[in-house]
């Protein structure tokens, strides 16, 4: 089975031994990345412990540059539940940007789908407890803003085949249905099937990132 984030992989803005950099499509807004594993993996906890303080250091790095030539940015991990792209990948997304202004996507997407599911969750403070979660569920939802960092234990909802009120949708945690849905953003549906006119938005997006994220 093929992945495109092995086997063909475009946009990479910067690199380190184990990592990539990259832009997506369908970005929400200009400085909107992705931090990569060159090595497939089913989540950026799945990373190897030697990879540990290298990703954390290029997390801080792209925070720190995002910051600077946009805004601070939030960041979200679908683990294996609602992946478009299956393989390891979180995203970092610019809290105000283009048609939209200081999201709190804790406040905003994490802490409603926990009231509306009574979902577990933990509030973590490292790297490490994340790891022990996805060692012990295999499954997560990772939101985190302003260091605050939620992750969500959906395991009970992973492969559900029963249609009911009371299973999670993938809709109730997906930052592309809020910002479509709630903040009225055109341009970021699935990137699989994008008009022109989307891919027009897109390119300008992804024109203002390369231009000013350089790291």
């Amino acid at each position: 089975m093929t992945c495109l984030f092995c086997d063909n992989i475009q946009n990479v803005i910067y690199q380190t031994e184990n990592f990539y950099v990259k832009i997506g499509k369908g970005i929400i807004t200009a400085g909107h990345l992705m931090i990569i594993p060159k090595k497939h993996c089913k989540t950026i906890a799945d990373i190897s412990n030697l990879m540990i303080n290298e990703y954390l250091d290029l997390k801080k790095l792209v925070t720190e540059k995002v910051t600077e030539e946009f805004c601070k940015p939030f960041f979200i991990e679908y683990g294996v539940f609602g992946q478009s792209v299956f393989h390891g990948h979180i995203h970092i997304i610019p809290s105000s940007g283009n048609n939209y202004e200081n999201v709190n996507i804790i406040e905003e997407l994490a802490l409603p789908a926990i009231k509306k599911y009574n979902l577990n969750y933990n509030i973590i403070n490292n790297f490490n407890e994340l790891k022990q979660i996805f060692n012990k569920d295999k499954e997560y939802v990772y939101f985190e803003f302003d260091n605050i960092k939620y992750v969500l234990r959906i395991k009970k909802f992973v492969n559900e085949k029963v249609l009911s009120e009371n299973i999670l949708k993938e809709d109730d945690v997906s930052y592309r249905h809020f910002f479509q849905n709630k903040k009225h953003l055109i341009g970021i549906g699935n990137w699989k099937t994008m008009t022109d006119e989307d891919i027009k938005i897109d390119n300008e997006k992804i024109e203002e990132t390369r231009k000013k994220i350089i790291l």
